[in-house]
């Protein structure tokens, strides 16, 4: 968007005179006029077609799709009036522009927001779309968890979000969820509780979220990287990875997939698809430890972003 200033030349007297002539100068000028990033618009085709925002599934998260008519790094600014004050993470079109889809998170339940894309080309102008809004909606008061947030007088919360994973509370409670430092629910993942609870839950660079959902004492354990709306982008069991484990010689028979996970940077380009390259995760291949046990080992497997196999070690 682009904001212009009229401009109106001032007035002076004229003198009281009686010319024999009068003579009109015309002197011609160029104006112009930078985009409201602060630089002159280098690429006048450039351009960003109105946006649209939508429901998805979480009534937290809004979808915020915008075209490009040239390459461009998007985010979307959002917030409780038109100052915004939050930004999402950035995402990039297609080497000729397009459509970009983006997934608005971390707002509180029950309120209006105000939100818009920027587009950064790639001689670093920007262009704007215009204003839109979004309701968020209501969480069933018995699915909030009881928290209660105190701040000695001394200190100031850090900014961000706190993201977590519980253990079962009271029937049907939300137990993966993000909270702002009031306290405040701003994104929460509805999965299906008969895989478990979450064991961890941590973000990956792309805004997806990856996850292990396990139920204690039983065969189980469950792999998932899912997107901010609660989409399951890709996902692997402990059945599944048995199974892969044998394709690719290794005689360990998984019982269960628990309790943590490393995701690893060193990948090819195949891999990249995913929102993780590949993981190092903790696999049980014998019951559940009494607590009157020794410990024993533990194998340790590297994952592929396809949920294959790469290495393992006890």
């Amino acid at each position: 968007m682009v904001f212009a200033k009229r401009v109106q030349a001032a007035q002076k007297p004229i003198p009281s005179c009686k010319p024999s002539f009068l003579i009109l100068l015309i002197i011609p000028c160029v104006l112009t006029i930078a985009s409201c990033g602060g630089s002159p618009a280098a690429d006048t085709a450039a351009r960003v077609t109105a946006g649209a925002v939508t429901a998805t599934g979480n009534p937290l998260v809004a979808q915020y799709t915008v075209s490009t008519s040239a390459a461009a790094s998007v985010v979307v600014e959002f917030g409780p009036d038109m100052s915004y004050g939050f930004i999402t993470s950035p995402q990039a079109t297609s080497s000729n522009g397009g459509a970009a889809t983006i997934l608005v998170a971390g707002m509180k339940q029950n309120t209006l927001y105000h939100m818009r894309a920027v587009a950064t080309l790639a001689d670093g102008s920007q262009t704007f779309d215009a204003d839109h809004t979004f309701q968020t909606g209501t969480i069933p008061p018995q699915r909030i968890p009881a928290m209660k947030v105190t701040t000695s007088s001394a200190s100031q919360p850090a900014a961000g979000v706190e993201l977590m994973c519980l253990t079962q509370g009271s029937a049907n409670q939300l137990l993966a969820l993000a909270t702002d430092p009031a306290g405040n629910v701003v994104w929460y993942y509805d999965y299906d509780s008969s895989l478990g609870i979450p064991q961890p839950i941590k973000l990956l660079p792309n805004g997806h979220m990856l996850l292990i959902l396990y139920g204690e004492g039983s065969p189980g354990g469950t792999v998932q990287e899912i997107d901010l709306a609660g989409n399951v982008i890709s996902q692997f069991d402990y059945k599944s990875l048995s199974q892969k484990l044998a394709n690719a010689g290794y005689s360990l028979q998984v019982f269960s997939i628990d309790h943590d996970f490393v995701r690893l940077s060193n990948a090819d380009n195949r891999q990249r698809h995913a929102g993780f390259s590949q993981i190092c995760l903790a696999i049980l291949d014998k019951q559940p430890l009494q607590e009157t046990q020794s410990l024993i080992s533990i194998p340790i497997t590297v994952l592929s972003g396809f949920g294959m196999p790469l290495t393992t070690w006890t």
